[in-house]
């Protein structure tokens, strides 16, 4: 397992699936790479791999900004698109907007 903050390591194989993480960040992006492996299985009808993924982020912040100034979006919206950056392991989300 990586001991840098926010790293995990996904392990499946044989004997079963192993998440670790140093961190509570780390176990949550640990479960979104879990969840993406899960989702394209499901699509492509294939078995789970055998695998070992040890990751960390180079950054400590990973973010996006959004221009809400010239259009407002819709509550919906916004959370569907912090669940997406979620599963792409952005930490920071920044709303743009003039008085």
């Amino acid at each position: 397992v990586p001991a840098k903050a926010e790293g995990y390591g996904l392990r499946i194989d044989e004997g079963g699936i192993l998440l670790a993480a140093p961190d509570a960040p780390g176990l949550f992006y640990a479960t979104r790479t879990f969840t993406q492996i899960l989702r394209l299985r499901k699509t492509s009808g294939m078995r789970l791999p055998c695998l070992e993924i040890r990751d960390w982020p180079a950054l400590q912040y990973r973010g996006v900004m959004l221009d809400i100034a010239r259009q407002v979006e819709r509550p919906d919206y916004m959370q569907t698109l912090v669940r997406q950056l979620a599963d792409y392991k952005n930490n920071m989300f920044v709303l743009y907007f003039e008085d």
